[in-house]
């Protein structure tokens, strides 16, 4: 079995010292053991653990979300249901993710197209005349993303 120091374990895992802290402090990380001249000691355990908060944070998972999905995997009593719902409700919200990033993407294609076009025909456009900034506060609907 592995042990780390914090350096180590941040090094291993990709995630930086003050988020292992910080992971710690929240509870989504067991507390590290000390050795006999108190010196702080990770795991594979405490490895493991953070490769897949790092996961679920590229996801854009809350750390509450994340706590909650940890806690129900460390419960021995926790129904394979509750697990699995979790599944499908992060499966949905990705999804959901992906799509108003698709519609981010789509609209600020179109506003650049129109930025090429106004900027061949008046190299002088003032702000309040930009089609790109008149776009984005008029054909962004967050509602609509979401």
């Amino acid at each position: 079995m592995s042990i780390y120091t914090i350096g180590q374990l941040s090094q291993e895992t990709g995630c930086h010292i003050e988020s292992i802290r910080q992971y710690e402090r929240k509870g989504l990380i067991k507390k590290p053991y000390r050795t006999e001249s108190g010196h702080i000691r990770y795991n594979e355990q405490h490895a493991s653990v953070l490769k897949l908060i790092m996961q679920f944070r590229r996801a854009d998972f809350s750390l509450q979300d994340i706590k909650s999905i940890l806690d129900d995997l460390n419960d021995d009593y926790a129904p394979c249901g509750k697990i699995e719902n979790h599944g499908l409700k992060y499966a949905y919200l990705i999804e959901k993710k992906k799509k108003a990033l698709h519609a981010c993407e789509e609209m600020l294609g179109e506003i650049g197209k129109t930025c090429i076009t106004c900027h061949k025909a008046n190299k002088n456009t003032i702000i309040n005349d930009c089609p790109l900034v008149s776009g984005l506060i008029s054909e962004f609907e967050p509602k609509k993303l979401l």
